[in-house]
């Protein structure tokens, strides 16, 4: 139980520390800050040039979209004014959207509990796929990772699999439906909830997590229909890496987000290829190939960041495929695409949900004769929660 008033005073207790870390902070972004603008004046082959184009991995490198502005942000001159009613917004959207089929994926997972007497867990995914005429379709897929799957038996070793399972699900299940679009006469948009680049897989599982992200890279490129990667509120630090790198200074620990300034809704970053030190070991020729840029999502709070194969940009497809996030984002009305929000709704395992399932595997351990038993620390919580 948390006690508020023990919380102030260790917040209190160390608020000197916060203030001086905030003030060397604070002094880390304005000086970069400078350091940046005067980068913009720099050519995109001459920053290429100085950065180690392509063999050097310095975050990020510019494209030719750098020489488009001298400010970080562009403008998109054809949204509704701000003083716009929301319908004329919705309008914008429908226009935008109209004729074009999105479709986003997420899951959810169960992962293996201490009390049962062999570890299975379970990823369960859910795709939203919306016509933008007053059609759309929802589905989900349940799958039982069994006992075979899980090599080890130490808990953290069981999170991994599941985490990767659920991964390989979902990028597949994005990849088959991009597939199938490849026929269809109307446009499309893949969605994916998260990012292309594979920084947070290490370890033995990391060569699976590629495998996955690559084919559906791969996917995209091949049916040529457009791959979006939408993160709210990126921590990643490659424009600042890129920029410490140009102005000589040590790796900056500061977010891409904190560096970039206010603007207005809508408006957007240059496109950048990115270059990370860590992520992209194993993407072979989608080392150099995949692309981001910030998006003012919405005017308050971090902006979004996008990912996509170059692909699309070099087939001069980029605006249109921005376009259709910021109309997704005015659909839902808060910040946040209203594809990606209506997959995480129809996919979320909620703790009802999770108890239903225990009770189902109860009656199908008991059908087949295996051993299972609830701890008494288990019973416990489950009497007071």
């Amino acid at each position: 139980m948390l006690l508020p008033e023990q919380i102030i005073n260790a917040l209190e207790e160390v608020s000197l520390d916060f203030q001086s870390s905030n003030r060397e902070f604070s002094l880390q972004v304005a000086h970069l800050q400078q350091k940046m603008k005067s980068h913009k004046s720099l050519p995109t082959n001459t920053i290429r040039s100085r950065l180690g184009w392509p063999e050097q991995s310095p975050g990020a490198y510019p494209t030719g979209e750098q020489s488009l502005s001298d400010q970080d942000w562009l403008s998109c001159t054809h949204l509704p004014s701000d003083n716009s009613a929301m319908e004329d917004w919705k309008d914008w959207a429908h226009k935008i959207l109209s004729n074009v089929t999105t479709c986003a994926v997420d899951g959810s997972q169960i992962f293996p509990a201490g009390h049962w007497a062999v570890p299975f867990g379970a990823v369960q995914i859910a795709t939203f796929e919306n016509h933008h005429d007053g059609t759309y379709s929802k589905n989900t897929r349940f799958e039982i990772v069994p006992p075979k799957d899980f090599s080890s038996d130490d808990d953290s070793s069981f999170r991994q699999v599941i985490s990767e399972r659920r991964h390989r699900a979902e990028t597949a299940t994005l990849a088959n439906w991009i597939k199938a679009q490849s026929s269809e006469k109307s446009s499309s948009l893949a969605i994916f909830d998260g990012t292309l680049i594979t920084s947070f897989a290490s370890g033995p599982d990391r060569p699976s997590y590629v495998k996955s992200m690559t084919r559906l890279l791969e996917a995209s490129a091949t049916s040529k229909i457009p791959l979006v990667a939408y993160i709210d509120g990126s921590r990643a630090r490659d424009l600042s890496t890129m920029h410490g790198h140009l102005a000589g200074i040590p790796t900056p620990r500061i977010p891409d987000s904190t560096l970039l300034k206010n603007s207005d809704w809508g408006s957007r970053t240059p496109v950048y290829i990115c270059a990370r030190n860590q992520g992209l070991d194993g993407y072979g020729t989608w080392a150099r190939k995949i692309g981001f840029l910030y998006l003012r999502s919405s005017r308050a709070g971090l902006p979004a960041r996008l990912e996509f194969p170059m692909w699309i940009v070099e087939d001069g497809l980029l605006e249109d495929v921005v376009d259709q996030v910021r109309a997704e984002i005015i659909a839902q009305g808060s910040g946040y695409p209203y594809a990606i929000e209506a997959a995480d709704v129809a996919a979320v395992l909620n703790a009802d949900d999770r108890r239903r399932f225990e009770a189902i595997m109860s009656d199908f351990a008991n059908k087949h004769g295996f051993h299972v038993s609830l701890r008494t620390k288990d019973h416990s919580k489950r009497r007071r929660r």
